[in-house]
């Protein structure tokens, strides 16, 4: 309630950096805790609770930016499935970085708590679920900007673009070397590393520049 209650605003929905950080890590912990009915995902709220409670910590304090995104009705549904494929696409990355340190301490011979672990076949099946549940959202994201969009290579959005659309790149690439290849392990992992780099650019990074540095200075 009190992120949706930050985000609208008399003139739309402010969908800036800060409110899509809160909406993207809302939807993260709501699709984490209804998974842990039928899977072994409980683990991944502990990192999640506390930056649900940073972002809105950080909404309260710096309040909305100048330059700030104000989405209408017309452009929700392609907001809206950004989001989600945002959110899928960042909890790959927070199973990704589980299932490596999973991996060191096994190798290590130091993994303390293995009896809240599942095993390492099931987490991988579940990061590459995520994966592809993500990348289809993403794509279909970025379909839909062309469509709602009015210029998907405007000056103020042409990084953003490019960004997006080099991370669905990475992961097809990695889906292809994951099937074809047989990548696992840390390939796999280092892989899912790049392209949520650039996706974070591509959501945040594109934001940040437009809200902070390119927004008229009162």
């Amino acid at each position: 309630m009190a992120i949706w209650s930050y985000a609208a605003t008399p003139s739309g929905f402010d969908l800036g950096l800060q409110p899509a950080l809160n909406l993207m890590f809302l939807v993260m912990t709501a699709f984490v805790a209804a998974s842990t009915v039928s899977l072994p995902v409980t683990l991944l709220l502990i990192p999640l609770i506390p930056l649900d409670l940073l972002m809105l910590l950080w909404s309260g304090v710096a309040g909305h930016a100048s330059g700030a995104q104000i989405v209408t009705t017309q452009t929700l549904p392609h907001v809206i499935i950004s989001i989600l494929a945002g959110s899928v696409l960042l909890l790959a990355f927070l199973q990704a970085l589980l299932l490596r340190s999973v991996e060191r301490h096994l190798k290590a011979h130091t993994l303390t708590w293995a009896q809240h672990v599942p095993p390492l076949e099931t987490l991988e099946k579940l990061l590459f679920a995520a994966i592809w549940t993500g990348l289809i959202l993403l794509l279909i994201g970025i379909v839909t900007g062309f469509v709602y969009l009015e210029d998907m290579f405007a000056q103020r959005v042409v990084h953003h673009t490019v960004l997006l659309s080099a991370a669905a790149g990475g992961y097809v690439v990695l889906l292809i070397g994951r099937y074809r290849l047989g990548w696992r392990g840390e390939t796999a992992v280092r892989w899912v590393l790049i392209s949520t780099s650039l996706l974070v650019l591509g959501y945040f990074g594109s934001k940040f520049v437009i809200e902070y540095l390119l927004a008229p200075t009162s």
